[in-house]
């Protein structure tokens, strides 16, 4: 019945996310993330150390690694060819006397290239996704948080062979100053068939 077949979706599909925190590299106050002016980007070239603090893995019970330290690179199972994915990165800024300039995320397959020195992106890769966030908005607090999200996107056999980079830039001639950040990526599996 209608009642036992919901069950069994809710029992067999479920909810599934890694989340990465880099509190060490870009602590509140410490060295920032520092976005270049349009248009450019640079590469997110988080630093995940598996210390307790670090990373926090949620519901992954792939019980594999995502995040690769050394490209910088997400890496997608070729279990998820085909489903749909959520990337969300959340940033903390430092509230100037206006409005943060607005933010801009890329992603591009992992075949995309940067400058070793400036992570600036060079060419390359194919462009998944290129999304402004409207102006940081002001705030009596001296840190505030944002949440910069692409959905959704659909894995394909490029971003399986070559994993997905995450670029951020800004919408003018202004730099933004990003803290801490914690990059989350949401997916569902079904592990049968009805």
């Amino acid at each position: 019945n209608n009642n036992t077949i919901i069950n069994n979706i809710l029992a067999l599909v479920k909810p599934m996310n890694f989340v990465y925190h880099d509190h060490n590299g870009f602590p509140e106050g410490g060295t920032a993330f520092i976005v270049p002016t349009a248009t450019q980007s640079r590469l997110l070239n988080l630093i995940f150390i598996n210390d307790g603090v670090d990373e926090l893995i949620e519901n992954n019970p792939l019980n594999i690694m995502m995040w690769d330290n050394t490209t910088s690179t997400i890496r997608i199972p070729q279990q998820l060819l085909g489903y749909a994915i959520i990337i969300n990165l959340s940033v903390k800024y430092e509230q100037t006397n206006s409005n943060s300039t607005a933010s801009r995320i890329l992603a591009f397959t992992g075949d995309a290239t940067s400058n070793a020195a400036t992570g600036l992106y060079t060419g390359g890769g194919t462009n998944i996704k290129d999304v402004f966030f409207k102006s940081n908005p002001s705030s009596g607090f001296t840190y505030v948080r944002d949440e910069l999200v692409l959905s959704p996107i659909i894995v394909t056999q490029d971003m399986v062979d070559h994993g997905i980079k995450l670029f951020l830039g800004s919408s003018d001639n202004q730099t933004i100053e990003y803290y801490d950040m914690i990059l989350r990526v949401d997916y569902g599996v079904v592990n049968t068939t009805l």
